[in-house]
């Protein structure tokens, strides 16, 4: 079931974006979805710690009281997974759409140009963080969403997988970092260290020679790699996908 979050104070937009929303996952194949409309963000941010029965939540920027932005980064708070879309009139939030891990920009007068495209890339991403891998670990079988690991350390002849969400956990096995960047490089992973290979989506920014994670911890880039890790950060951040 994918569910969709819909806020914008202008009720034909909202009746636009419900549209146009139903007909791509229509003819996707998609018969398993909810979409739910909020009037403002004021209404959104209410449900607080519920705000993460969303999958993707699409908002407008310029709304009375609580405007996108600002409700952005309360969704943020909650949950840094979600994916967000801010429909707008103006092009002069991108570097707030950064900070907040935006999706996409779509111009009210572009909708239904934009729409198809911003949700084939969201169901892409979805189906990638959909992968499950199976391990036997030292510490036991496991089988992992690919989506919950944070980043995979290689240390002495062995390989530490810290898993995020809902629970910090640490499991570990004997391999070669090289393999494994190999079989993650579908799933968004980023090797920014010959002992580190990070999930870009838990990447919060990058500071000379070192990334920030989004739990706080800091992990080490060489000088030699920084300009590039840090290009392929903007690159995927500016992007939107």
């Amino acid at each position: 079931m994918i569910k969709i979050a819909v806020c914008d104070d202008e009720t034909m937009f909202i009746d636009i974006i419900v549209s146009e929303l139903k007909s791509i996952l229509i003819n996707k194949g998609i018969s398993e979805y909810a979409i739910h409309t909020f009037s403002n963000g004021v209404e959104l941010c209410k449900l607080e710690n519920k705000i993460s029965d969303y999958q993707i939540i699409f908002l407008d920027i310029n709304m009375e009281q609580l405007n996108g932005l600002q409700t952005a980064y309360y969704i943020r708070k909650y949950d840094k997974n979600i994916f967000i879309v801010f429909i707008t009139a103006f092009v002069d939030y991108a570097m707030e759409g950064y900070k907040l891990d935006a999706v996409r920009f779509i111009f009210k007068d572009m909708l239904k140009e934009m729409l198809p495209e911003c949700m084939d890339a969201i169901l892409k991403r979805m189906h990638l963080k959909s992968g499950k891998i199976i391990k036997d670990f030292l510490e036991g079988r496991k089988e992992i969403f690919v989506d919950r690991i944070l980043y995979i350390e290689s240390r002495k002849h062995k390989l530490y997988y810290n898993i995020g969400k809902p629970n910090q956990e640490q499991f570990s096995l004997y391999g070669k970092m090289d393999d494994l960047e190999d079989e993650l490089k579908e799933y968004n992973f980023l090797r920014i260290h010959k002992s580190y290979l990070v999930n870009m989506n838990f990447l919060e920014s990058i500071m000379p020679y070192k990334a920030m994670m989004y739990n706080g911890e800091e992990l080490p880039i060489p000088r030699e790699k920084y300009k590039i890790i840090k290009e392929h950060f903007f690159v995927e951040k500016g992007d939107f996908i």
